[in-house]
C-alpha cells in the first residue's frame, strides 16, 4: 500500500465560524486532493490539485499569505496549520488507482479525518476541538525532538518551506521503503483494514500515455514454451514458487512468489499460513485471476458455495428436499445439510465465492463463524440443533470488486484481505502465445488505471487451447468476443497492433460473427 499525508489549515471567520483547508497528498504517486470546508459546508467535494504543496494548493488568498509566514509565528496571519507534520494514512492499491482517475476514494477521505481526529485537530463538525486549543497543541508539538525525521526549518523558514522540507524527508523515506518509519506517523485509526502491496517509486505504474501504444514491427518468432508437467504436491508439504499443483478439475496450478519480505514464499504457502492460524481469508480481484484455483490447491478437499442476488440465509443452513421412498411408495421430505454445515462437520475448508453479490441481511449466518464462536444454529430444523465447527474447519471467501453489489466494512474487518492479480509469467510458462501475453499485460495495465477490460490468465489459457484447435485467427476472434460489448473495438484495435505483421491482419483480426 501507499502512504498519504493529510494537512489542514484553519481560521476563524468574522461571524465566529471556522473555515478549514485540507490537503491529502500521496508523495510517491504524485497525487494531491484539496478542499475548503466550513461550519455551513462541512462536506465539500475533494478536487484533484497540484502535487507540490505550495501556495498553488492553498488557493484562497489568505492561505497564500499564511504560507509565506514564519513557521512558528501565528500572530501575523489568521490562517494556521492545525497539526505538526507528517500525519500519515494508508492508501491501498485499489484506492490508488481510483485516485489516479481524479476521484477521491471514500475510505481515503474517512482515514484522513480519523488521522486528524487522532491528533486532536478536528475543527469542524460534531467532534470539533476549540480552535485555540488546537493551535496550542500544534505549537507545543513543534518543539518536540524527533529522531526519525528531524524537523529543522528549511529555506526561508516559512510554512511553505517547512512543508517542503518535511515532505522531502517523507518522500526519501518512502523511496527507501522504510515501512517501519512511516508506520510511526500513521495513527491506528488511519490504517487500512484491507491488505495491499507497499509501493515505492520503482514499482508504481507509469502514468497513462496520451497516445496509444503501437506494435513496432514483426516480433521475432518464438516457439511456445512447453507446458509444465503436472506434479501433484501434497497439501501438507511446503510449496515453493514454481511448484506445480493439480486442481480438482485436473488442470495444473503454478505457485507464485509473494513479495512480503520472506524470500521464496509462495502464494499457496502464504494462504496456508493463515489457515493454520485460523484466520479467515478474503480474496478480491477480477474474474480469471486464479482466486478459486489458489484456494483449491491451498486447502485440499475444499467445498464451494457460489452466492448470487437470489441467495437466502436458508441456503447456509440447508433444507428439506423431496425424494421417492420405495418402501412407502411415495415422495417424502428429507433434510439435506448445506455445504457450509458439511464443511463444519467434516473439518474442511469452505469457499464462499462472490461474497458480496448476496443481499447483506442474508449473510447473517456467517457472522458467528467469523467472530470466534465457530457455531451455527439451524432454526429450520431443531433436530439438528447447533452445529459446532471442527478445529480444522476454515472459511475463505472471494469477490470481484467491479461487480459486487455492496461491500460490508463489518464483514471485511473479520477477514484478512488479499488481492489476486493475474501473473502473466505463469501464462508464458504454460505455453501461451508470447505475443498474446504481451497484449494481455498491456491491456491489464490500462484496466488498473481506467477500469477497462483485459484478458486474465483464464482467458490466456483458453486462447492457448483455441489456437491449438482453431488456429491463431479463430483464437483472436474468440478472445475479442470474450470482451464486453463496449470494449470490443478497443481490444480488436490493440490485437491488430500486436499481430499487425500477419498477412491480411486488418481483415482477419475482428470479432467473430456467425
Amino acid at each position: 500500500m501507499l502512504y498519504g499525508l493529510v494537512l489542514q489549515a484553519a481560521r476563524r471567520g468574522s461571524s465566529g465560524g471556522v473555515f478549514a483547508q485540507q490537503v491529502i497528498t500521496v508523495p510517491a504517486a504524485g497525487i494531491s486532493f484539496a478542499r475548503t470546508i466550513s461550519d455551513e459546508h462541512p462536506r465539500r467535494t475533494w478536487r484533484e490539485s497540484t502535487f507540490a504543496l505550495d501556495e498553488k494548493v492553498w488557493h484562497m488568498s489568505g492561505v497564500k499569505r499564511a504560507m509565506r509566514q514564519p513557521w512558528t509565528d501565528r500572530d501575523r496571519s489568521d490562517w494556521h496549520l492545525t497539526t505538526d507534520l507528517p500525519v500519515a494514512l494508508h492508501i491501498t492499491d485499489d484506492e490508488y488507482h481510483e485516485l489516479r482517475t481524479g476521484v477521491m476514494a471514500r475510505n481515503v477521505s474517512l482515514r484522513a479525518m480519523r488521522a486528524l481526529e487522532a491528533h486532536g485537530a478536528i475543527v469542524i463538525g460534531k467532534d470539533a476541538q476549540p480552535l485555540d486549543d488546537v493551535f496550542d497543541r500544534f505549537e507545543n508539538a513543534l518543539g518536540k525532538p524527533d529522531s526519525v525525521l528531524p524537523r529543522t526549518d528549511a529555506g526561508d523558514g516559512s510554512i511553505a518551506a517547512r512543508i517542503t522540507d518535511v515532505l522531502t524527508k517523507v518522500d526519501d523515506t518512502i523511496r527507501a521503503d522504510k515501512v517501519n518509519v512511516m508506520e510511526t506517523y500513521t495513527p491506528r485509526e488511519a490504517r487500512a483494514k484491507g491488505g495491499g502491496v507497499h509501493r515505492t517509486h520503482s514499482t508504481l505504474p507509469a502514468a497513462p500515455s496520451e497516445t496509444s501504444t503501437t506494435f513496432s514491427g514483426p516480433a521475432p518468432a518464438a516457439a511456445p514454451a512447453p507446458a509444465p508437467a503436472p506434479a501433484p504436491v501434497s497439501g501438507e508439504g511446503v510449496v515453493k514458487p514454481g511448484d506445480v499443483l493439480m486442481r480438482p478439475n485436473g488442470t495444473p496450478y503454478i505457485a507464485r512468489e509473494v513479495e512480503v519480505g520472506i524470500k521464496g514464499l509462495s502464494d499457496v504457502e502464504f494462504v496456508r499460513r493463515f489457515l493454520r492460524r485460523g484466520v479467515n481469508v478474503l480474496a478480491d480481484g477480477p474474474p480469471g485471476t486464479g482466486k478459486t484455483a489458489l484456494f483449491e490447491v491451498s486447502a485440499p478437499g475444499l467445498r464451494t458455495m457460489v452466492l448470487s442476488a437470489s441467495t437466502e440465509a436458508a441456503d447456509f443452513y440447508g433444507g428439506y428436499i423431496s425424494v421417492w421412498d420405495a418402501e412407502q411408495g411415495k415422495e417424502v421430505l428429507v433434510w439435506q445439510d448445506s455445504d457450509l454445515v458439511k464443511a463444519m462437520e467434516e473439518g474442511t475448508t469452505l469457499l464462499v465465492d462472490e461474497l458480496f453479490l448476496a443481499p447483506s441481511p442474508e449473510l447473517a449466518p456467517l457472522m458467528p463463524l467469523l467472530d470466534g464462536r465457530r457455531e451455527l444454529r439451524i432454526p429450520q430444523n431443531p433436530a439438528r440443533g447447533t452445529i459446532k465447527a471442527k478445529s480444522s474447519f476454515h472459511l475463505v471467501a472471494a469477490y470481484n470488486p467491479s461487480t459486487a453489489r455492496w461491500v460490508s466494512e463489518a464483514m471485511l474487518s473479520r477477514f484478512r484481505k488479499i488481492t489476486v492479480n493475474s501473473d502473466y509469467d505463469v501464462a508464458r510458462q504454460m505455453g501461451v502465445n508470447p505475443r498474446l501475453v504481451d497484449a494481455a499485460e498491456h491491456l491489464d495495465s490500462q484496466r488498473k488505471l481506467h477500469g477497462s477490460w483485459s484478458p486474465q490468465v483464464r482467458e490466456c489459457l483458453a486462447f492457448k487451447a483455441d489456437e491449438e484447435d482453431l488456429g491463431l485467427q479463430g483464437a483472436l476472434q474468440l478472445l475479442i468476443n470474450d470482451a464486453p460489448e463496449e470494449e470490443r473495438d478497443m481490444v480488436e484495435s490493440h490485437l491488430r497492433e500486436r499481430f499487425g505483421d500477419m498477412p491480411g491482419a486488418a481483415r482477419k483480426i475482428k470479432r467473430l460473427e456467425l
